[in-house]
């Protein structure tokens, strides 16, 4: 029996540096999707309950100028700058934070885990982020709608963030031999397995 030694599916090989630079840029991409996605949802969100009192989500609150104020210890002293201020971090945030995903995918080797602690990542953020910098009051204090808003709204940007990447990653073919006796003749059958970079 001829024996062939296969590739391991499980080991995958360690990002180059080209490797990581086009990672980051998918992780870019991806996020960049989720932020219009989040963006878009959050409006629609804000128009359907302009009724209710306070910020429906502090992702699309003034907490947002508020804690990057804290961070860049600048505090914009127009409505304009504010505006400015607020679609700079909303935009540039949501989509560097991306570029964590594709990481986190390669070393987990799953999509599914990757999906889940990328969206678990992104929540504990956001809920850590804005009473220690944005002024607000600790999650469990929130309003039961801004809460639920919270979690509905970051894993509508996580789903996204992870389908985009999906899409943008290549798919690169792997040939996997096997090899068998029968009858003295040796058969070859090459399997295809679909891997992704």
């Amino acid at each position: 029996m001829q024996t062939v030694t296969t590739p391991d599916p499980l080991k995958r090989p360690i990002l180059g540096p080209r490797g990581r630079l086009s990672a980051a840029a998918r992780g870019v991409a991806a996020g960049l999707a989720g932020t219009t996605v989040m963006t878009v949802s959050l409006k629609i969100e804000q128009i359907a309950r302009r009724r209710s009192d306070g910020p429906v989500d502090y992702d699309a609150s003034d907490h947002v100028v508020t804690a990057a104020a804290t961070v860049l210890r600048h505090n914009p002293r127009t409505p304009a700058g504010r505006i400015a201020l607020f679609q700079l971090v909303h935009w540039g945030y949501g989509s560097a934070v991306a570029a964590a995903y594709p990481v986190l995918r390669h070393r987990l080797r799953s999509r599914p885990r990757a999906a889940a602690v990328f969206y678990l990542a992104c929540q504990t953020m956001a809920m850590t982020l804005f009473p220690t910098l944005g002024g607000t009051p600790p999650p469990w204090r929130w309003r039961r709608t801004v809460l639920l808003s919270s979690f509905a709204q970051h894993a509508l940007y996580a789903a996204t963030v992870c389908a985009t990447d999906n899409a943008l990653t290549p798919k690169r073919s792997t040939h996997v031999l096997n090899s068998t006796v029968l009858n003295g003749t040796v058969l070859s059958r090459a399997a295809m397995r679909d891997d992704t970079a």
